[in-house]
This record gives structure tokens, C-alpha cells and sequence, in this order.
């Protein structure tokens, strides 16, 4: 047994991974918390306060740190960084997990968003460092196909690309690469479960389903005995920031043009990704699902059965 720190579990899949270590019952947990303590466990640090987060993790003896914190802006990669460097220096914090949690990426070429600058200073002061640490891909977050009928922690989560209530589908580029998609509840569980491994990998895979964005439609329509209209938008649509968005996701933000400006901005960058294969994953390399095989994550006919159920 050990005392572990989780970093960002006021919402989403910090959240999730909170909730995992506590329902185990295997480990002693706190979670690190900006705001004063509304729940169980959780202690207010001040991530800009380096010395104070050191005293923290000593305090509670914390050896291992999770981080679950968002890293949508540069503030909140620095908040990342800052608690890698107070992990570096605690007397009993021996490994650190950092917010990865997407596809894996190529460092000589990041992406131009801030998340992706937050994950490169993490890992190069993770490098830097004693501490035993591992990076966990799971490439795309199962819970936006399965919006509204799957519940999730996600504080941002729009319905995208499959609408099985309008049997509707808008599929990046033309739907005949593979992506990969995990739900954040299986995350969760896979991240906690590698409290128990004595040595970690460097990197670690994870998979729900893994399929084309073709066979995925076409396995909505099987299982629900009903014809899909499918609008495919091409690479050149996606690169002007444009993108079809699903009729429940147009009901979500009716009436909020921000937000729905936003998803539109945000959904063609991903599309595009997705599209060109960025969202898939080699799931043999280091794989936690092999690794441990008692552990069944939701795949996308379960996310179908599950609403053919209601």
C-alpha cells in the first residue's frame, strides 16, 4: 500500500481516476485541490507555490503522484510542471504519471495548442529527473460517441461524429482509417491498476474499440436495424475549420453561437487528425489491456447496446 496524490479530479477523467483509487480501497489517496475541500481526501495547494506542494507530498507521505489536470491553456501546463518539479523534490514521491491520456505524438512536431506544449514540458522535466514515470495513450475519449446515453465525468462533451438518436453520422475524410477510442471510466481503472506493477514502461497503450469510422456506422446501423445518412467531409473542408457537427450537438448549444463557433474550430482540428490516422494506435505496444486482462473496457457495440436498451 501506498499514499497516492491526484491531481485535477474536480471533473473529468481526474475525476475518474480519483474515484478508482478510492472505490479499491488499496491505497491510501489524497487529492490535490485549488479550491478549499469539498470532498473527501482533498487538500487546497497552490500549484504556483512550489515549497508548499513539496510540503504537502511530504506531509502525506505521497509516492506516487497521478496527474489528471487540464492542460487547455499554458497556465495549466506550467501548474503541471510546477508539481513535477515539487514531486523531484519530496523526500517519499518516487513516480509520477503526467496528463497525456490522448494519441501519441511526435515531439520534433507538436501541435501548435497548448496541451500538447504542457505534455513536451512535462515529459523533458520528467526526463529530468529520478523519478519513475510512464506516458498512457489511449487516443480518442469513447464517451463523446457515446454522449448522451453513457454517463461521464467530461465537463466538456458534445456529441460528435455518430448520432445514434438521429441516425446520423459525419464522418472526417473518408472513414476508412482506423482510430482508436477508450472510455474515461476504463482509463481510470487502467491507470489505477498500474499502481500495482513494480516497474512501469515508458509508455503504456490502452483500447476500448478500434475499429474505421465505416465499420463503426455500419455496426450503429446492424444493431439498430437502421439506415444511417452519412455526410463525409473532406480533408480541405477540415483544414478551413470547417466541419458537420451531429444534429444533437446543434441541440446542445441551440441558441449559444460561441459554442457552437468553438466545437466547429475545435472538431475540424481533431477531424482532421482522425482523418489522417493520428487517432490510431499500435495497441500491442505495452498493452494494458493484455496486461491486465480482468479488466473489460466499454467498446462501441457496447455504447449501441446500451442505448437500444432505453
Amino acid at each position: 500500500m501506498v499514499c497516492v496524490a491526484v491531481a485535477g479530479a474536480s471533473s473529468g477523467l481526474g475525476k475518474v481516476i480519483a474515484d478508482t483509487v478510492a472505490a479499491g480501497s488499496k491505497h491510501e489517496y489524497i487529492i490535490l485541490s485549488r479550491n478549499l475541500p469539498a470532498v473527501p481526501k482533498a487538500v487546497q495547494v497552490d500549484y504556483n507555490d512550489i515549497g508548499g506542494l513539496v510540503a504537502t507530498l511530504d506531509k502525506y507521505q505521497v509516492n506516487t503522484v497521478i496527474s489528471g489536470l487540464s492542460l487547455a491553456t499554458d497556465e495549466a501546463g506550467q501548474n503541471q510542471a510546477n508539481l513535477i518539479e515539487a514531486a523531484k523534490r519530496a523526500s517519499f514521491t518516487k513516480r509520477f504519471i503526467p496528463s497525456e491520456y490522448g494519441s501519441r505524438w511526435n515531439r520534433e512536431n507538436i501541435p501548435p495548442m497548448p496541451s500538447y506544449r504542457g505534455k513536451l514540458k512535462a515529459i523533458r522535466a520528467l526526463e529530468d529527473s529520478s523519478l519513475e514515470f510512464t506516458t498512457v495513450y489511449n487516443s480518442f475519449f469513447l464517451d463523446y460517441l457515446g454522449v448522451p446515453h453513457i454517463p461521464t465525468t467530461m465537463p466538456y462533451a458534445p456529441n460528435v461524429f455518430i448520432d445514434l438518436d438521429n441516425r446520423f453520422a459525419a464522418i472526417p475524410g473518408d472513414g476508412t482509417v482506423c482510430f482508436v477510442a477508450t472510455h474515461t471510466r476504463d482509463v481510470g481503472r487502467f491507470v489505477v491498476a498500474l499502481l500495482d506493477l513494480e516497474k512501469w514502461e515508458p509508455i503504456y497503450t490502452i483500447h476500448g474499440s478500434r475499429q474505421t469510422m465505416l465499420e463503426a456506422v455500419k455496426l450503429a446501423e446492424e444493431l439498430t436495424g437502421s439506415k444511417f445518412i452519412v455526410v463525409h467531409d473532406s480533408l480541405e473542408k477540415l483544414e478551413k475549420g470547417e466541419i458537420t457537427l451531429t444534429p444533437t450537438a446543434l441541440k446542445m448549444y441551440e441558441g449559444n453561437d460561441q459554442a457552437i463557433r468553438l466545437l466547429t474550430q475545435q472538431l475540424s482540428v481533431f477531424g482532421g487528425w482522425l482523418a489522417e490516422g493520428h487517432m490510431d494506435l499500435d495497441t500491442s505496444i505495452n498493452s494494458l489491456n493484455k496486461e491486465f486482462p480482468d479488466i473489460e473496457p466499454l467498446t462501441w457495440r457496447n455504447i449501441i447496446e446500451t442505448y437500444l436498451k432505453k
